[in-house]
């Protein structure tokens, strides 16, 4: 488990745009702060390890606004789950090879899967 302090900080002043007269763009830097967590477990038996992990699990909600223009922004952090699952086979001694697999999915978006093999 761990926690963390996320500060976002966006220069609405530097963004590059086609119209920049859109009031929909906030002219000035803004910055705002959240806290939040992960958590993780492993598990080894014999050869095999077996992990799961979620990063952002508070899905905090971060506003940026411009009270004088009456413009705001907001978004979301998003829950991400990870898990892997890898197994050791020893060749000789002190070389192993390990094929790894890890799964990464987003909410709302379709999963990523890795294949590894370390030597």
């Amino acid at each position: 488990m761990s926690g963390m302090v996320i500060q976002n900080r966006i220069f609405f002043d530097r963004v590059e745009i086609d119209d920049d007269t859109d009031p929909n763009l906030l002219n000035n830097v803004n910055q705002q702060t959240a806290f939040d967590g992960n958590v993780g477990v492993s598990y080894l038996w014999k050869g095999l390890r077996i992990g799961f992990a979620a990063d952002q699990i508070f899905q905090n909600e971060v506003n940026f606004e411009n009270a004088a223009q009456f413009q705001a922004l907001d978004f979301n952090y998003v829950r991400h789950y990870i898990t892997s699952a890898e197994y050791k086979i020893p060749l000789r001694q002190n070389m192993s090879i390990r094929p790894l697999v890890l799964v990464r999915t987003v909410q709302g978006l379709p999963s990523q899967v890795d294949g590894n093999l370390i030597f």
